[in-house]
C-alpha cells in the first residue's frame, strides 16, 4: 500500500521557502503516529530541509526506514534510488512525506491519504495536487482549526 500524509491550508498549500509556517501540536501528533515505525519516502530536498527541523539527526528520526528518492545523491546511511519502481519492488508498503514534487509524481500510485486541512489560507508557494477525482473520502475528524481526512482510492 502507498500512503501519502500531507498538511494543507485551504487552497491545498503545504510550505514556502521550505518551512512550515504552523506548528499545530494535535498535527504533529497525529504525524508521528501515523510515521512512526513505518517505512517512509521523501525527495532529496524533503530530505536536506529535514536538517531546519531536525539538524543533528540525518534522517528522520520516527522512521523504521528512511528511503530518499534522488538521481544524483549519495549517502551511504540511508537507502537511496532513483524510481519509484525501484522503490515499491523491494517495499510494498510505503508512506510518502513532504515536498509537492513528491506528492505529484506518487499520486497516480497511491491507494490512501492522510490529510491535515488548516482552516487558514497562506501565501505560500508549494501546493498539493488535486486528488477528488481519483480518492473519495473515507472518514474526517475535526479539532479546533483543523481537520483530519482519510482518502482512498475509488
Amino acid at each position: 500500500m502507498i500512503k501519502m500524509i500531507a498538511a494543507m491550508d485551504e487552497r491545498r498549500a503545504i510550505w514556502k521557502n521550505w518551512k512550515i509556517p504552523w506548528h499545530i501540536e494535535e498535527d504533529l501528533e497525529r504525524f508521528r503516529q501515523l510515521i512512526t515505525g513505518q517505512t517512509i519516502i521523501m525527495w532529496r530536498w524533503t530530505f536536506e530541509s529535514l536538517k531546519h527541523y531536525y539538524p543533528d539527526v540525518h534522517w528522520h528520526p520516527l522512521a523504521s526506514i528512511n528511503i530518499i528518492l534522488s538521481k544524483t545523491l549519495e549517502i551511504s546511511w540511508v537507502e537511496i534510488y532513483k524510481t519509484l519502481e525501484e522503490i515499491i519492488k523491494k517495499y510494498p508498503d510505503i508512506i510518502i512525506i513532504w515536498w509537492w514534487k513528491t506528492y505529484e509524481t506518487f499520486l497516480p500510485f497511491a491507494d490512501e491519504l492522510d490529510l491535515t486541512k488548516i482552516s487558514r489560507s497562506y501565501n505560500w508557494d508549494s501546493f498539493f495536487p488535486k486528488y477528488e477525482e481519483i480518492f473519495k473520502k473515507d472518514n474526517d475528524v475535526k479539532r479546533n482549526n483543523i481537520v483530519f481526512e482519510r482518502w482512498i482510492r475509488k
